[in-house]
């Protein structure tokens, strides 16, 4: 996140689970967690940072946040606030982070056996059919273009309106958000680790606060300079 931004503020994605969307202060305030700017979903489960946190991965917790994505509902409200926040809302830059699987689409390899093998006829088009729909696929990836980001992270860039950034569905049924998103103005910036399970925004003072004030987003004002935590 640039620097030259007034206030950055975190936004935390829901926890969700069969009965709904969960906000993290109040799954804290069950065990005495206030939210603080480096406060990790852990702490807020009363889960040891160091000891329990596996249990975040291996699907023993019954509520979980979108992990590297801003839900879809949070990410429509944000997109809205920030709209009207940058004199050029018709020209938004979206960066999505090249590593989702959803975006590089693989032929099952079992193409080839059928081939050698020469089984059903019917089968091996529709195998056949589906490998060049993934080639063409996986061209049209590469000819998108790629900026490089800090620490490593590449991603496919992307131009449209403000309000495209919830648009994001390579496949039906695998929404992602961008990782990274700001106006041609450079107004603000919305950024999304890939394996955080929260959202920064830096910008002015009256979006940081629109968004603070927003009773759609569970979000607090932070620091620029805070640590972020993945868990």
């Amino acid at each position: 996140m640039p620097a030259r931004f007034e206030a950055d503020a975190r936004i935390f994605h829901p926890a969700e689970d069969m009965a709904g969307a969960h906000r993290w202060a109040n799954l804290g305030a069950e065990r005495g967690v206030t939210l603080s700017p480096e406060t990790g979903f852990a702490e807020v489960m009363g889960l040891h940072v160091y000891g329990d946190q596996n249990e975040l991965w291996e699907g023993r917790l019954d509520a979980m946040p979108s992990e590297g994505a801003v839900p879809h509902e949070q990410c429509r409200v944000l997109g809205e606030l920030l709209a009207s926040h940058t004199q050029t809302p018709g020209v938004c830059w979206f960066g999505v982070w090249t590593g989702w699987g959803v975006l590089w689409p693989v032929a099952p390899t079992a193409v080839f056996r059928e081939i050698r093998r020469h089984r059903v006829h019917a089968a091996w088009w529709r195998r056949m059919r589906a490998r060049a729909s993934a080639r063409a696929q996986n061209r049209r990836s590469r000819a998108i273009p790629q900026v490089q980001m800090p620490h490593g992270r590449e991603q496919f860039l992307f131009r449209g309106n403000v309000r495209a950034a919830c648009s994001f569905e390579p496949m039906p049924g695998d929404y992602v958000s961008p990782n990274a998103w700001w106006p041609d103005d450079r107004a603000w910036m919305v950024v999304t680790e890939v394996d955080d399970f929260t959202s920064y925004v830096g910008g002015t003072r009256e979006a940081i606060d629109a968004i603070l004030a927003s009773s759609d987003l569970e979000s607090i004002e932070v620091p620029h300079d805070v640590r972020i935590v993945n868990w």
